[in-house]
């Protein structure tokens, strides 16, 4: 694989581009795109290199990614594009390099890393498809990954803790420089995080923030300043009001639940009336939240027909859009359960298969019925809904 430019930047999220030589395609047959996934997410897991989207085109590919070691980047991109190499080679009995050499890093303008959760998006259409349907749905894809970057890259400077190993102006360093300030910080980051996950006008409570900060915060000039900036927004979060808790019971399908206020309960959902969704915002190209589904059967017959879990050796696994996933056992009142979070596809609304999110699936059981939840790669995969598995009962 050619030698990309060295980037010394750590935690910065970089957007590297990488084409085959003039310009021919880099992915020949569906299969193609599932060996590139797994020998990047292999080279990335193994370099400590976060890998947080990617758009695979035709003839070239776009990632997303953030470096934790000075040579995270290099040990990623320089195994993954030998085994993907090789794997063309033997696959379509060529021989010699693939990759051009005008490949680019380029690091990205915002400080703050992407959280774990953001989307990945992966594009199959032909670049050069000159179709205004395809057109059009390509350049939809590309404005979804731009839109889940822009929305979130924002979120995460307005409401996270500082980094202190990348403060740039002068409150930023004070902040990092005084252990009551930076402790006082990581409440504020706690606390607004669980404020706009119960809130009933999350939004507001964003526009909020934004104002406290340019107008209030990085106007201080001294420590004392920070400190009364940083416990009067404190107590404004606490006096903000949040979501209740309901419950939800159906006596028909013999389960009830907990869920916050500011989400709906919808019954009737993935063409079953056996199934109930909880759906609010955000909700970006989803028909729900988070899904409840209930079957009759023991937690293994449910799991492996009706959830993505496989049980081999005694093992369980989950089976997502890419590879397998680790399984985590469950255990409440009166029933057992398995939870895993594994990549899978996502939609446009015109519904375009075109991309690879973070699904939470769960399987929970009495012995006699089981219910099986999940999520659908865009949202839902938080507190609130965990606090609403958890408070699954079913009827006695």
């Amino acid at each position: 694989m050619p030698r990309l430019p060295r980037s010394p930047l750590l935690d910065v999220p970089q957007h590297v581009i990488q084409r085959r030589h003039n310009r021919q395609p880099v992915f020949l047959h569906q299969d193609d795109y599932r060996v590139y996934l797994h020998c990047l997410h292999a080279a990335a897991t193994v370099s400590a290199c976060a890998m947080h989207a990617y758009a695979l085109m035709t003839n070239h590919v776009h990632l997303l990614l953030t470096p934790e070691r000075a040579d995270s980047a290099p040990l990623t991109l320089k195994p993954w594009g030998q085994r993907y190499v090789h794997y063309i080679n033997r696959t379509y009995k060529r021989s010699g390099t693939l990759w051009s050499t005008t490949g680019a890093i380029i690091a990205l303008s915002w400080t703050h890393t992407f959280p774990p959760h953001i989307t990945q998006v992966l594009l199959l259409v032909d670049p050069h498809e000159r179709s205004s349907e395809k057109r059009q749905i390509v350049m939809g894809v590309v404005r979804l990954l731009l839109v889940v970057i822009i929305m979130v890259a924002p979120s995460v400077a307005i409401g996270a803790s500082l980094n202190c190993s990348q403060v740039g102006t002068s409150v930023e360093k004070t902040i990092c420089a005084s252990k009551t300030l930076s402790s006082l910080d990581e409440q504020l980051a706690k606390a607004y995080e669980s404020v706009i996950l119960l809130s009933d006008h999350p939004d507001v409570v964003k526009s909020h923030q934004k104002a406290w900060l340019r107008n209030i915060r990085d106007k201080c000039q001294d420590e004392p300043c920070l400190q009364s900036a940083y416990e009067h927004r404190l107590a404004q979060l606490a006096a903000t009001k949040q979501a209740e808790w309901q419950t939800f019971r159906d006596t028909n399908l013999g389960i009830e639940f907990s869920y916050p206020s500011n989400r709906k309960v919808q019954v009737g959902c993935r063409r079953s009336k056996s199934c109930i969704a909880l759906i609010g915002k955000p909700m970006p190209n989803s028909e729900y939240l988070i899904a409840f589904e209930v079957f009759d059967g023991d937690l293994e017959k449910i799991a492996t027909e009706k959830a993505v879990f496989e049980k081999h050796n005694n093992v369980w696994i989950a089976k997502g859009r890419s590879g397998e996933h680790a399984v985590v056992p469950l255990a409440g009142r009166g029933w057992q359960g398995l939870t895993s979070t594994v990549d899978c596809g996502i939609s446009d609304r015109k519904g375009f298969h075109a991309g690879a999110g973070e699904c939470l699936w769960v399987v929970l059981s009495n012995g006699r019925r089981s219910v099986v939840m999940d999520t659908q790669g865009m949202g839902g995969n938080d507190a609130a809904s965990m606090r609403s598995i958890q408070s699954i009962r079913f009827a006695e």
